[in-house]
Parts: C-alpha cells; sequence; structure tokens
C-alpha cells in the first residue's frame, strides 16, 4: 500500500490506514460529493478528485470503502448517457457485489449510509438510465 497511499490519502498527520474515511484526503472527497449533488455543479477540485480515488479501487475501498463505491457511482452517473445501456447494468451489478463484499469484510457500516450519499448517487444513476431509456423511445 506504500506509494498508492501517499499519493492519494497524505496531507494529514495521522497513518491514512489508521485514519481511514475520517481522514482528510476522504473527507475532502466526501464533501465535494454532498456540494455537486447538491448544487449540480462539480467544483475542478472533485473533477481532479474522483478518479484519483478510482485509481487504485481496492486499495482505496480498504482504506475507505464508502468513498471508493461514491467514486464508483459518480462515474457511472458521468458515463451514463454515453455507454450501452447493458454496460451500466454491469457496472451496477459489480457495484452491488462490492457493497455487499465491503459489509461481509466490515469495511462498510451500517453509519457510513448517513455519511456518504451513496443512496442518492445511485438514485442519479438510475435517473440516467431512465432518462436516456424515455429520449431513446423518442
Amino acid at each position: 500500500r506504500g506509494l498508492h497511499v501517499q499519493t492519494c490519502c497524505a496531507g494529514g498527520s495521522s497513518d491514512p490506514a489508521k485514519a481511514g474515511c475520517d481522514g482528510e484526503y476522504f473527507t475532502q472527497f466526501r464533501k465535494l460529493v454532498v456540494e455537486y449533488y447538491a448544487t449540480g455543479r462539480a467544483r475542478p477540485t472533485f473533477i481532479q478528485l474522483y478518479p484519483r480515488v478510482l485509481g487504485n479501487f481496492n486499495s482505496r475501498f480498504e482504506l475507505c470503502a464508502p468513498a471508493a463505491l461514491q467514486a464508483s457511482l459518480v462515474s457511472m452517473e458521468e458515463r451514463v448517457a454515453l455507454e450501452p445501456s447493458s454496460l451500466t447494468a454491469d457496472k451496477l451489478a459489480a457495484y452491488a457485489l462490492r457493497f455487499q463484499s465491503g459489509m461481509e469484510r466490515g469495511w462498510l457500516k451500517g453509519e457510513d449510509s448517513r455519511k456518504w450519499p451513496l443512496e442518492e448517487g445511485m438514485q442519479r444513476v438510475r435517473a440516467g438510465m431512465q432518462n436516456k431509456s424515455m429520449s431513446s423511445r423518442r
């Protein structure tokens, strides 16, 4: 976990592995996602940060499962209009399996669903799929 922890999660004085989701890196990401969902506007920092969270998904998932899952939802939302619906459906299935795995391993807890807007992210992906479906019928 050495180098990728440093590039993704350094910045605070605490060990990123110990800080987990409470570390500065993931806390900033969560705030930016919440702001994006509330306003519909993405700050440049957010646009740069979420792909980095996705960049090494497995290690980020281990450090902060809700952040990795949130980043995958943002990525799906961004791409839903461009990709075939079957690919988005496959990505949602992979998301569900990762979510389940996170719960089983104890990396994802009930409190995470209150702190992180995972449900809202899922709703945004589903709305994008529905909008795409409706526009293709016209």
